[in-house]
């Protein structure tokens, strides 16, 4: 069994705790878009091999069977992955109630857990200047985590094909940005231009925009608990 950490924002972990996120995308960069790709054929666990159109010279297309190229892209995470969430949190007691404990507050739903820290985890905080201030969420200790994913699907596409289930499923837009944003494309047929609005906002500036739409991971994954782990 892999297990892996992830952040999420305070927004995203709620989302996650609701139920309603059970996707995220990743961009691939690995070069995919420096030729023609038009698709890429599942080879085996999280090894995609991309499918390209060779251009003629006059940058037209040869029309026959698409050439397989010789290498390939590894997603980021595996069918059956763990992956414990890293959030913005604090600890803000020990737990004197129970041994090599603390008192944890998570921002994203203002909630207080006991948590029980390794004997490795404990000589570090314990030896913190500062152990009860807040700590960016990339330094979470493994045992803080409460919230655990398992990937239970993997598939490559363009990002356009991002359907309106999979935008409410991944972005997670409350009721009212849903309402607004139906209302500011109102009489609009496609409904993946809404979707458009939200991902440019997170990742145009960096290159990656709606309308370039980019080949992404499309990773689903479910919650649960970490007692079901083996």
């Amino acid at each position: 069994m892999i297990e892996k950490p992830i952040i999420f924002s305070p927004e995203m972990v709620r989302a996650i705790l609701e139920g309603r996120k059970t996707q995220m995308r990743r961009i691939i960069k690995d070069g995919m878009d420096s030729i023609d790709i038009i698709g890429a054929k599942h080879i085996r666990d999280n090894l995609w091999n991309p499918i390209y159109q060779p251009a003629l010279a006059d940058g037209g297309r040869i029309e026959h069977k698409p050439q397989l190229k010789s290498w390939f892209v590894k997603s980021p995470y595996q069918i059956g992955n763990k992956l414990w969430v890293r959030e913005k949190y604090r600890v803000c007691n020990r737990d004197f109630d129970r041994q090599q404990s603390v008192m944890v507050h998570y921002y994203s739903d203002r909630s207080y857990i006991s948590i029980h820290l390794t004997d490795i985890e404990w000589g570090k905080w314990t030896h913190r200047e500062k152990p009860f201030e807040e700590t960016p969420c990339r330094f979470m200790y493994k045992s803080l985590a409460r919230l655990w994913l398992e990937v239970t699907g993997i598939r490559v596409e363009r990002l356009q094909d991002m359907s309106y289930s999979d935008w409410l499923a991944d972005f997670c837009p409350t009721s009212q940005e849903q309402h607004q944003a139906l209302q500011t494309f109102a009489g609009m047929s496609n409904q993946k231009k809404i979707a458009g609005v939200f991902w440019d906002s997170l990742n145009a500036k960096r290159g990656f925009s709606w309308e370039n739409n980019p080949f992404v991971w499309v990773i689903e994954f479910k919650k649960f608990q970490l007692s079901s782990i083996p």
